[in-house]
């Protein structure tokens, strides 16, 4: 029997679309000469045929994270600061080596795939994952878990200082890793965004957001290529990061100017961001620096545009929209 539904649902469920088209035009940059991106070593050579992010990064990210320069670098900028931490029992060295930091970052890595609650889970009969358990040893692994420091604590600023950071401990890291992201090949067409990491513990710097499918975690502002390939990130501690060099355009602005620093100027380069991030402001500067940007926009962040209320465009007929031009 066909299920009839009644006229007044129906109505309901047909609602109408509406369309808000805002046009912003800017001069084409260089005299309006037509620049095309670097041919080489911003183009993924080699890689053509490699079209998930992951393995992109089985070819180039990891050899370049790891490569032997790069954990002995790493390695000594942990021991330095490793060693302060346990003189407590001098008779138990920690003695970390190379390949034992490349296998506790790749565990750490492959950990985040699971979803299993306690890390002594990994080495359990009754939930145990070979490509982990069968690397090290648990007290092995706890232990370099426990003593692995970056930074001396000793020389953390207070809260009261300006210089005070969040990400004190892991900020030489998180400068490392800047470095390498920075050296990975570039798509023409990137974009902005946020993302959350999920993370439910005690942190300063854990957000809620209840938009969000993930609500509760660390929210993380990054700078992606087409390929799903992370260029430059920021994790949000409470303020966004303007600066010196770069103009101040509001919290929002400043956070794409910042993380489109890697982005090379007047390369016809193509950055895409929501209406979080965009502002005429914003436009302007990445037009002067010849990069083209395209975002939706808010219309308070408009000055001087009348745009119709949305009650009145929702009694338009369906598929009404108001289009604008400016020049500025």
């Amino acid at each position: 029997m066909e299920k009839k539904i009644p006229y007044a649902k129906m109505k309901t469920q047909m609602k109408m679309t509406v369309c808000l088209k805002i046009t912003v035009v800017f001069p084409r940059p260089l005299d309006g000469k037509h620049v095309t991106p670097l041919p080489l070593q911003y183009s993924l050579n080699g890689y053509s045929s490699l079209h998930q992010p992951i393995n992109f990064c089985l070819h180039t990210n990891i050899s370049k994270v790891f490569s032997p320069t790069t954990s002995l670098s790493l390695l000594l900028m942990s021991q330095t600061c490793t060693i302060l931490y346990i003189q407590c029992n001098p008779a138990k060295l920690l003695n970390l080596t190379v390949q034992e930091l490349e296998q506790f970052f790749g565990t750490v890595l492959h950990m985040s795939l699971f979803g299993l609650p306690a890390t002594c889970m990994f080495w359990s009969q009754s939930s145990r994952i070979a490509h982990v358990a069968d690397v090290m040893p648990l007290a092995r692994w706890e232990a370099i878990h426990r003593f692995l420091h970056f930074s001396d604590n000793s020389c953390q600023p207070t809260r009261d200082m300006a210089d005070y950071d969040e990400l004190f401990k892991i900020r030489p890291l998180l400068n490392h890793i800047f470095t390498k992201l920075k050296q990975l090949p570039m798509r023409e067409t990137l974009s902005v965004d946020e993302q959350m990491v999920p993370f439910k513990g005690k942190s300063r710097i854990k957000l809620y957001l209840p938009s969000k499918p993930r609500k509760w975690g660390y929210k993380i502002l990054v700078l992606a290529g087409s390929d799903g390939v992370p260029h430059n990130f920021e994790v949000y501690t409470g303020k966004a990061v303007h600066l010196p060099e770069l103009p101040d355009i509001g919290a929002s602005g400043n956070v794409v100017l910042h993380l489109a620093e890697p982005v090379l100027k007047n390369r016809n380069f193509k950055l895409f961001f929501d209406n979080w991030f965009s502002s005429v402001p914003l436009m302007l500067v990445m037009s002067q620096q010849g990069i083209h940007c395209l975002g939706t926009m808010r219309s308070n962040r408009l000055p001087g545009s009348s745009m119709m209320l949305d009650t009145d465009l929702k009694r338009s007929v369906r598929g009404s929209f108001q289009e604008k031009m400016a020049y500025v």
